[in-house]
């Protein structure tokens, strides 16, 4: 899991870039030989006030003198709950080297007078506007993200180390004197250009969102982390960075990347670009890739062992050799044209998406050795049989839109918020000789036990349970709709079997397609289903093809064979849903194969963020996809409710693991206070939790409620 760095603050220590600060009782004070009046004079902020009666004036005289003020070293305001529109007074605390006034709807932020101050967190003041840092040269740690600062100096911070800028009306930055900046973060700014020449221990970079146009990392040997997802960058040259193991050039129009200086290369996230080709050879430890919505026609995977997550959909790629990657565990290749597929090796695979592909030798699809298979997405993909191994903790699994006849779950009774739409009205196109004016089909041609069946009653045909034969009347078409049990409880399969006869003609002249019946007449401005498919045709009698047409406010699609189209379709680079049966499009959230999708209200579905009803949703930029769980988006972590698909703060717990996610819904690492207590978030985002942990070259220790004890 990638993490975002956060701030590493603990009141009365200050811990920064592994050196530790014991903050004592000494200093010069305000006014040496006079106390300070607690007033609204001295702090105009009734809030302000009332904590620093509370906190600092220890003997209740209403006065501040020399020792207390110089006993302030740290304070944390961001779990207070405090309205600190201003914090004038703050310049009485001259030994302060520690201030958290993050989320304290802070105004007016005057620092100058603290030369002491190691470390400001300000972030998450929506009506900040300026802040002054040039009197504050033993400033380590800056944040400042998600205000409206429109203007930054850091030019007299010279022991600089991290600084967050993110989310701010920044547009330029001079990062030129500050030769220690280990961390930098100004993505969703409008900078456009910066030098980070001077910065030879960079080692991660964030641009994500910003108008960054280029970036030369050159001269920073130390970089480990490169994210420049969604700016205007066009080319970057990383052959000066050796280090580096995690790069983020997804949606920009970079059109190449040289890796051959990088020979740690793990994570490589390049999707929705115009990349058309990787070489990923010399990365034995390379682990994930996600290189989807791109020209890529091949992927050479041979050399990469622990590749451990795949996503190639919507490439050129037809053909993938996965018989190197045993360790695989995520593959994605939806909306492809691989037309064969080996996953004899893959007996880790957890997640697999082959959705709107024809991979002719998985129409049976038989997974029986992917015992940890978690999640399956199949829809639209020809399936005709799905052997999955039992007891396999299966928890997701969608498989409209095939030619399924049976599908039994029995072992898989854990699977999430199954519904019968999971495995939605499965269609199959069958046929049955014509005898004496009618048709007869064998249903145990499909379905090996009858039993688990259930055939719906109609006056179009007769079913006799006890051979499985079906008689019907008439030669045309007939639809005979039956259930199948699953095995998980109130879940039956809805299966549609379109029976035809063993013989109307299509016939074409220089104007179009028209239909001829038996009798010779043919059909004019009207709909008519023909051998299981629906079809208008205009006044001439010849079918619509290839276009749009509304009919009383409601739109169809008719593809090149004329017929109205079902289901999902990709039409001038867009996907769109039609219902099944009337072909109808579809606007608003749809739900499919159990999975949540939104379509605007011109039926184009909707990916990204998007927010309902004050709630934020992401769909899946791969597919479009309502996503649940834990997403990364870029370079952030978020968790997504498993149920609703609502974005998630705050403490959440995923297993037997908690974590931290902030106002923003980002995931929290690094040190967290939280009600005076302190924990302490991994990289991967887990509470350090009954350890002893090494941070920052120290050893602290955190008991089994994840907080800091020593």
């Amino acid at each position: 899991m990638k993490t975002k760095w956060m701030p590493v603050q603990i009141k009365g220590i200050l811990l920064a870039a592994g050196v530790l600060f014991t903050a004592g009782c000494m200093g010069n004070s305000a006014r040496a030989e006079e106390g300070i009046p607690v007033s609204q004079d001295t702090f105009p902020n009734e809030s302000f006030r009332s904590y620093v009666e509370a906190n600092i004036d220890t003997n209740g005289d209403k006065s501040l003198s020399p020792e207390e003020r110089a006993a302030v070293t740290a304070l944390d305001f961001s779990e207070e709950g405090l309205s600190l529109t201003t914090l004038k007074g703050i310049e009485y605390f001259t030994e302060l080297e520690s201030l958290n006034c993050s989320f304290s709807e802070v105004e007016e932020l005057d620092v100058t007078r603290n030369s002491k101050l190691k470390i400001l967190d300000c972030s998450y003041n929506e009506n900040l506007k300026a802040i002054d840092v040039t009197g504050n040269p033993a400033l380590e740690i800056l944040y400042c993200y998600e205000t409206k600062i429109a203007s930054l100096n850091v030019t007299e911070n010279p022991g600089l180390i991290r600084l967050d800028c993110n989310a701010t009306q920044l547009k330029e930055l001079d990062v030129t004197r500050n030769p220690k900046l280990f961390a930098l973060n100004f993505s969703g700014t409008d900078i456009s250009s910066i030098d980070v020449t001077q910065n030879p221990q960079l080692y991660e970079i964030y641009t994500t969102r910003s108008k960054l146009e280029s970036l030369d990392v050159s001269r920073n040997p130390e970089l480990v982390h490169i994210w420049v997802s969604g700016t205007n960058v066009t080319e970057l040259n990383v052959k000066n960075n050796p280090k580096l193991a995690i790069l983020m050039v997804d949606n920009t129009a970079i059109t190449s990347l040289d890796l051959s200086g990088n020979p740690g290369m793990q994570e490589l996230y390049c999707y929705n670009t115009q990349i058309s080709s990787l070489d990923l050879t010399s990365f034995p430890a390379f682990k994930t890739l996600e290189c989807y919505d791109t020209p890529i026609e091949q992927l050479n995977l041979g050399k990469n062992p622990n590749l451990v997550g795949l996503d190639c959909s919507r490439t050129k790629i037809r053909s993938l050799d996965l018989s190197q990657n045993k360790n695989l565990k995520r593959l994605e290749c939806a909306e492809t044209k691989i037309g064969s597929l080996d996953l004899s090796n893959q007996s880790q695979l957890r997640t697999l998406n082959i959705k709107d592909t024809l991979i002719q030798n998985l129409q049976t699809l038989d997974l029986r050795h992917c015992k940890e298979l978690e999640y399956l997405f199949c829809d639209r993909a020809q399936i005709k049989e799905i052997r999955l191994a039992p007891g396999a903790p299966l928890s997701d699994l969608t498989c409209s839109d095939n030619g399924l006849t049976e599908l039994d779950l029995r072992a898989y009774s854990g699977i999430w918020g199954f519904s019968a739409e999971h495995v939605a009205r499965q269609v199959r196109d069958v046929y049955g000789p014509v005898t004496k004016g009618g048709k007869m089909f064998d249903l145990k041609t499909v379905v090996a036990d009858l039993s688990k069946v259930t055939v719906a009653s109609s006056d179009q045909y007769a079913y006799d349970p006890a051979t499985g034969i079906l008689t019907m009347e008439g030669e045309a078409p007939t639809e005979v709709h039956y259930t199948y049990q699953t095995g998980v409880e109130n879940v039956l399969m809805d299966v549609l079997l379109e029976v035809h006869p063993l013989y109307g003609e299509w016939i074409k002249d220089g104007t179009g397609w028209w239909y001829r019946f038996a009798n010779g007449s043919y059909p004019v401005n009207q709909w008519e289903e023909i051998d299981g498919q629906w079809y208008y045709f205009n006044g001439a009698g010849y079918a619509l093809c290839g276009q749009w047409q509304g009919f009383g406010g409601t739109w169809y699609y008719f593809d090149g064979s004329c017929k109205a189209v079902t289901g999902w379709q990709l039409i001038s680079g867009a996907w769109y849903y039609f219902d099944l049966p009337t072909c109808a499009m579809k606007t608003g959230w749809i739900k499919d194969g159990g999975t949540w999708y939104y379509l605007s209200g011109s039926g184009a579905m909707h990916t990204g963020w998007l927010n309902q009803g004050g709630s934020w949703y992401y769909l899946n930029p791969a597919g479009g996809q309502m996503m649940t769980g834990w997403i990364s988006v870029g370079g952030q972590w978020y968790f997504m409710d498993k149920e609703t698909g609502a974005m998630c703060t705050g403490w959440i717990q995923d297993g037997s693991t908690w974590y931290y996610l902030s106002g923003s819904g980002a995931m929290h690492t690094g040190w967290l206070n939280q009600g005076g207590v302190w924990y302490y978030l991994k990289v991967d985002g887990a509470m350090a939790a009954d350890i002893l942990l090494n941070v920052g070259g120290i050893n602290y220790r955190f008991d089994n409620s994840g907080a800091w004890v020593g």
